[in-house]
């Protein structure tokens, strides 16, 4: 009983994170014509990370070098991976992007297979394939062309789910196979998306400052709540639950995304659109779910 309890009050915590996430999607709309792409990233990482070091401050002077080498290949991960997530949000529609990046758990076996000759099964093809005809129906318009505005972003938004795929793999190497202490992998990689995207948006030229009270009010949720709260709650989580589980609740971030974008602009997906919605997410129902485990705990 006390499992089932911890399970469920885990499930309901990613389900909380997952829709910070979904709805981070249109803050980051509303703050990156002031703040700059890579410098509103800037912002809500580094101001992220300094507060968890803060009230995470005794995790932080046990660090060991191994710890500090794995955050960094985190943080370097995550750093590529937001980068191209905001690039897909600004030249893509929010619904697109919140799927396409939302597609890296699809893209984590296949990596495992290929480089870490990991053994998969029959379902992972059928979830591709699914994937693969749900991002079609997602992206293609009408006579299947594709906007050149469009096109871009979704294209970013493909590489920041192979990018965050990687980012995954990682984090579970540093946290299940070195015993790293999770929380300060999650605190190190803040800083180090932060700082990277602070000099590179420095050297650029896109790094702005937000005045309007929209964008502040934007930037400030997205750094304590889908940042400095998100990036701790969810390996807290993940220690209480199965994986099936987070798989699946992180799949309803595009929906929540789809939730805010009707709320604030009345967007509505196409008929085809929700068809590759669906799809995308029986892809990872059928990659995340063990149905005959199921099946036999029913009888």
């Amino acid at each position: 009983m006390k499992k089932n309890r911890e399970e469920f009050y885990a499930d309901m915590l990613l389900l909380l994170v997952t829709m910070f996430w979904g709805f981070s999607y249109i803050a980051i709309h509303i703050a990156i014509p002031e703040t700059g792409t890579l410098g509103l990233n800037a912002y809500r990482f580094i101001t992220a990370g300094a507060v968890t070091a803060l009230i995470f401050h005794k995790r932080l002077a046990k660090i060991d070098r191994e710890t500090f080498k794995w955050g960094f290949l985190v943080g370097a991960s995550l750093c590529a991976t937001y980068g191209f997530t905001n690039m897909s949000i600004r030249y893509t529609s929010t619904p697109n992007a919140a799927f396409l990046c939302a597609m890296g758990v699809v893209f984590v076996p296949v990596i495992e297979l290929i480089f870490m000759h990991k053994k998969q099964t029959a379902k992972l093809a059928v979830s591709v394939i699914l994937s693969a005809v749900g991002v079609a129906l997602l992206t293609l318009t009408g006579g299947g062309a594709l906007p050149k505005t469009h096109l871009i972003g979704d294209i970013c938004g493909i590489i920041t789910a192979i990018i965050y795929a990687f980012e995954m793999i990682a984090t579970g190497i540093a946290v299940k196979e070195k015993h790293l202490d999770a929380v300060v992998i999650g605190i190190l990689s803040m800083f180090w998306t932060g700082f990277g995207m602070l000099v590179i948006s420095a050297a650029i030229g896109d790094l702005g400052v937000p005045v309007t009270r929209n964008a502040i009010v934007a930037v400030l949720f997205l750094t304590f709540l889908c940042s400095a709260f998100s990036f701790i709650a969810q390996p807290v989580a993940q220690r209480h639950t199965e994986a099936s589980h987070v798989g699946i609740i992180m799949a309803l971030e595009p929906v929540f995304a789809l939730m805010i974008a009707f709320a604030v602009d009345g967007t509505l997906p196409t008929h085809m659109q929700m068809l590759g919605q669906a799809l995308m997410i029986l892809a990872l129902i059928v990659l995340e779910v063990d149905l005959t485990d199921v099946l036999t705990k029913r009888k």
